[in-house]
């Protein structure tokens, strides 16, 4: 499992493999990101912007989902 935090600028397909509880969070906004071509190209903030979502609250969905603590991002 990858050792560093959830940023805004991971690529949202990295996000859901190296942390497979996340993949919840994006169903759960109804995002169409799991399964996306896209993914490796679009950032989490990316992904926000297109869904309207807050970022940092995304973001914070995402870490908590992950199991990884928190980190500055």
């Amino acid at each position: 499992m990858r050792e560093k935090p959830i940023t805004l600028d991971m690529p949202v397909e990295e996000v859901m493999r190296y942390f497979p509880g996340t993949i919840g969070v994006f169903l759960r906004h109804r995002m169409h990101c799991v399964g996306c071509a896209i993914g490796p190209f679009h950032s989490v903030a990316d992904a926000a912007h297109e869904y309207q979502l807050v970022a940092a609250s995304l973001l914070e969905e995402l870490r908590e989902a992950s199991g990884r603590p928190p980190a500055d991002g």
